[in-house]
């Protein structure tokens, strides 16, 4: 997976595509890993401050940045993934002939999995934790996961980071 850094505007942004023969996890680890050592360091984080990840199946995105407020959408930057594989589920899903009620418990099913593994990564990810005690008061950092557009997180985990930078 090959990232690339965008600066818009004065944020910084990374974005990488995963391919057909890695694995979702490993990549959602290097995720974390890039968001922790290369973009959050960069910012200044005001209380309750946490990390907002944005699941788009119908493009495929997972889209990761520091935020404030649920709602709001005003990060300083970020990292995305595309996974043309979750873009390409989505269409299948998409085309089918299934009914409302089995389509939607269909993408809830698949967004609770994603952000159950977007969670497993967060707190494995090598290194985060080092980079992250410098930029977050207290030591915490808090992962929230949201389907695109919504307010009500699908899973949310923190941790804390000690002095000596361990979890």
């Amino acid at each position: 997976m090959e990232w690339k850094r965008l600066d818009v505007r004065g944020k910084r942004f990374f974005t990488a595509t995963v391919s057909e023969t890695e694995q979702r996890q490993v990549a959602f680890v290097e995720l974390f890993r890039k968001m922790c050592i290369e973009a959050i360091p960069h910012y200044e984080f005001i209380e309750p401050a946490f990390l907002k990840a944005e699941i788009w199946p119908d493009s495929g995105r997972i889209i990761v940045f520091p935020a404030i407020d649920i709602s709001r959408r005003d990060e300083p930057g970020g990292c995305e993934l595309v996974l043309p594989a979750l873009h390409a589920w989505w269409e299948n899903l998409a085309d089918s002939e299934l009914a409302d009620d089995a389509f939607t418990d269909a993408v809830g099913r698949e967004l609770r999995i994603i952000a159950d593994d977007l969670i497993a990564a967060f707190r494995v990810s090598p290194g985060q934790t080092r980079a992250c005690q410098w930029v977050v008061p207290g030591g915490r950092l808090c992962l929230r996961c949201f389907s695109s557009g919504d307010t009500a997180s699908l899973a949310e985990t923190e941790i804390i980071v000690d002095a000596r930078g361990g979890v």
